[in-house]
């Protein structure tokens, strides 16, 4: 699952369906459990148990799949 920044509303990826909720990324951020989420820049928030592993690149950036 990913939650994507759409303004004033996020948009909600799930394997069966997107929603859209009328809250910004920040508030969902103070929502959800940090244990099973994490915000990776400033318009997505991944849900942890999709993540295989991080990487680093070049001058510290990272990428998680």
């Amino acid at each position: 699952m990913r939650i994507e920044s759409e303004r004033n509303y996020v948009r909600v990826h799930t394997t069966k369906a997107d929603y859209r909720l009328r809250k910004t990324l920040a508030e969902l951020t103070e929502e959800l459990d940090p244990a099973h989420f994490v915000r990776t820049n400033r318009a997505m928030i991944v849900s942890l148990s999709h993540v295989r592993e991080v990487q680093t690149w070049f001058r510290g950036d990272r990428l998680s799949s």
